[in-house]
C-alpha cells in the first residue's frame, strides 16, 4: 500500500520534468514550465500568401520570436532595399516593417492563436498595414510550427485594400 504515493510521485516528477525539458529551463529562459510556453522561442518561417481565392505566389521569410506571456515579434528577412517590386498591384518598392502582437494556447485544441500587425512602406513612405490572424500547431517533438495565414492590408486612412490568404511553417532556430 505505501508503493502506491512513491510510485504517483515518480510519474509526477517524470511528466514535470518532460514539460520543463520541452520548454526550458524558468532560470535560464524566464519561461514557466508549462504546456502554452512550448512556443517560446525564435523561429524562421517559410511560407506563400497571395489574394484569397488564388494560389499564393508572394513569398514569406521571416524570424519570429514568441516571448514568454504572450506576446511575439517579427523582422522579415527579405531586403530593406528594393523590397518587392509591384506588390499585387500597388506599384513601387513594397518594404515591411517590423511585426508585433500576441499569441494564446489552446489547450482543449492544443493550437496557438496568433495575431499581429506590420507596417508597409512604398517607395520609403508610409502605405499602411497589415494585419494577420493565425492558428498554428506545434509538432510533437516542439520543433515545428504550422498553419494557414490569414491577413488583411490596409491604406493608411484605415480602407481594406485586399485579403490574404496562404501557408506557412516555421522551425526552431
Amino acid at each position: 500500500m505505501h508503493l502506491r504515493h512513491p510510485l504517483a510521485v515518480l510519474v509526477l516528477a517524470l511528466m514535470a520534468g518532460n514539460a520543463a525539458a520541452q520548454s526550458g529551463s524558468p532560470a535560464t529562459t524566464g519561461a514557466l514550465p508549462t504546456q502554452a510556453n512550448r512556443i517560446v522561442g525564435l523561429w524562421s518561417a517559410l511560407g506563400l500568401v497571395g489574394p484569397c481565392g488564388a494560389p499564393p505566389t508572394s513569398p514569406i521569410n521571416a524570424i519570429v520570436a514568441f516571448h514568454a506571456g504572450g506576446t511575439l515579434s517579427t523582422s522579415d528577412t527579405l531586403p530593406a532595399t528594393g523590397g518587392i517590386p509591384n506588390l499585387h498591384g500597388i506599384a513601387g518598392f513594397n518594404t515591411r516593417g517590423p511585426g508585433y502582437g500576441r499569441w494564446s494556447y489552446d489547450p482543449v485544441t492544443q493550437r496557438y492563436g496568433v495575431v499581429f500587425r506590420f507596417n508597409w512602406f512604398v517607395n520609403g513612405f508610409y502605405h499602411g498595414y497589415q494585419q494577420v490572424e493565425r492558428e498554428v500547431t506545434l509538432s510533437a517533438d516542439g520543433q515545428e510550427l504550422s498553419g494557414p495565414i490569414n491577413a488583411a492590408r490596409y491604406f493608411a486612412n484605415g480602407d481594406k485594400y485586399m485579403d490574404f490568404c496562404g501557408e506557412e511553417v516555421s522551425d526552431r532556430i
